[in-house]
């Protein structure tokens, strides 16, 4: 919520003289009050669309980072990329207006309120030659501004977010903003697309270093009528008290797997029938560890906090790129 205080105290402008307006770069740096954003796919679904209404009054949401949006409003509180396909949306009462927007093919952006906020939609159909290209007009726009956020659904995977394994759409992203001081919200292992049983976590969250100490970042509890969950973050509040993740785990080099090797491992696997559940599981869990040891090298793997630094290694097997 933002308030407007009349009272003039001692010390402010005397009435009649005009106040400097700040310069483009101390715009940058100014430090937004609380900001409730909520991130969603809408995977083109009138339903979904229709329901965030609802959503966002409930919550309190005042900024609304969408991809595949099913309409865009003519208004000036909704701006898209070229595509149409990745937008922001004013959903608040209070919010100030959208100012210094621009928007081309996979992205948008706006300065709200002193933060710079980015919707970013990249189409799995997308060649990795153009989904290069727009990442380097991203970073290109991005260097050099502070309070960012950057929301969207990238269609990237990467361990460093939870993925199984790397792709070439996901060491893109790691190495495009390698160079910038970009921070992953992202937490946990929980998946934020769901379709036919099978999930995926491709919608990102990032922020500059500096905002996202005071950034939340969470997957709402909130039904969606959307295959992607809504992602809800908090910026501008109290200082996250980060807790440390858990020790490394295992991350395998794919090139070097032996199927031979690794087959030879699993010789006389068997599962006694007196074992339990988790007897069970947990030896077949320490034989395929070790069929992994002796069939691959290991990846180097690192550890951090609750915001990850992009050369930290997430969790398990690679079983491709």
């Amino acid at each position: 919520m933002f308030i407007l205080l009349c009272g003039r105290k001692k010390g402010d402008q005397a009435p009649g003289r005009k106040q400097a307006l700040p310069s483009h770069n101390q715009r940058d740096r100014e430090t937004s009050a609380v900001m409730q954003l909520i991130q969603l796919n809408l995977n083109h679904c009138s339903a979904a669309q229709d329901l965030l209404k609802q959503t966002v009054r409930e919550l309190g949401s005042e900024v609304a980072i969408l991809s595949e949006p099913y309409r865009v409003e003519s208004s000036s509180d909704w701006v898209t990329d070229r595509t149409g396909k990745a937008a922001l949306w004013l959903c608040g009462v209070s919010v100030p207006p959208m100012r210094d927007t621009m928007a081309v093919e996979g992205f948008v952006r706006a300065n709200v309120g002193g933060t710079w906020i980015y919707s970013c939609y990249l189409a799995p159909s997308l060649s990795l030659t153009s989904f290069s290209r727009i990442m380097d007009e991203l970073i290109s726009d991005l260097r050099g501004r502070s309070n960012v956020v950057i929301g969207g659904d990238f269609n990237a995977w990467a361990e460093e977010w939870g993925s199984l394994y790397t792709n070439g759409r996901g060491r893109t992203i790691l190495e495009a903003i390698a160079s910038l001081d970009i921070v992953l919200l992202n937490e946990g292992s929980q998946h934020t697309f769901n379709r036919a049983g099978a999930g995926s976590i491709i919608d990102l969250s990032f922020a500059s270093s500096s905002l996202s100490r005071s950034t939340r970042w969470r997957i709402g509890e909130v039904f969606t009528a959307s295959d992607h969950e809504a992602i809800l973050l908090t910026v501008g509040g109290p200082p996250c008290q980060s807790q440390p993740m858990t020790g490394p785990r295992k991350a395998y080099r794919q090139d070097t797997f032996r199927t031979q090797t690794f087959a030879s491992a699993l010789e006389g696997l068997a599962v006694s029938e007196l074992d339990s559940a988790d007897v069970a599981a947990n030896k077949l869990a320490a034989r395929l560890e070790e069929a992994c040891d002796q069939s691959m090298q290991q990846r180097k793997t690192c550890t951090g906090g609750v915001r990850k630094s992009l050369a930290c290694a997430g969790p398990a097997f690679e079983p491709g790129g």
